[in-house]
């Protein structure tokens, strides 16, 4: 049985997808909603960890890291697609690296391309934070003082999403100390 759960967002709102009882992906949607809606437990855990990252960036605790791998969604991936993932969860707010550093860091230097297909597949973006990742010539143009260049193609593989990527990457140079 599917069943979902909303949480207000910046942008609109955040939809937590639960699949047989255990959290199964989340999805940002730009239609708003004003308040969250009542979850089980588990589910206003995992609400309260993406409130928590919106409200201030940060890299997830370990901790949250095993638990959101051991999922059922996470373990249906590829050992690529996680492997990609896990190494986004490490980076901190306001750092920003390329899909072919990631593929370094991964140990598959000629899998840049891959590495953006997995990031687009993201099953749980906020808490694996994508919007640190780009190709390495936007990352060149990128600018605090021209917000326009933090802007994303794409945000999950998306247009008409890619200012939720913007959102987040401002947000998170933002709250820098």
């Amino acid at each position: 049985m599917i069943k979902s759960y909303r949480l207000p967002a910046p942008w609109g709102s955040l939809r937590f997808v639960e699949q047989d009882g255990e959290f199964d992906r989340l999805i940002p949607e730009l239609e708003p909603v004003q308040s969250p809606d009542s979850a089980p437990e588990e589910m206003c855990r995992w609400m309260d960890l993406a409130g928590s990252l919106l409200e201030h960036p940060h890299v997830l605790s370990s901790v949250d890291r095993r638990h959101l791998f051991s999922l059922n969604r996470m373990r249906s991936l590829s050992a690529f697609a996680r492997s990609v993932l896990r190494e986004v969860t490490f980076l901190e707010p306001g750092e920003i690296l390329s899909y072919a550093q990631i593929a370094e860091r991964i140990g598959e230097p000629a899998a840049a391309r891959s590495v953006g297909r997995a990031l687009a597949a993201n099953p749980f973006p906020i808490l694996i934070a994508c919007h640190r990742v780009a190709p390495a010539r936007a990352i060149g143009a990128m600018s605090v003082l021209r917000p326009e260049t933090l802007m994303p193609e794409a945000y999950l593989g998306d247009k008409a999403k890619k200012g939720i990527g913007a959102w987040l990457r401002i947000h998170d140079l933002s709250d820098l100390p």
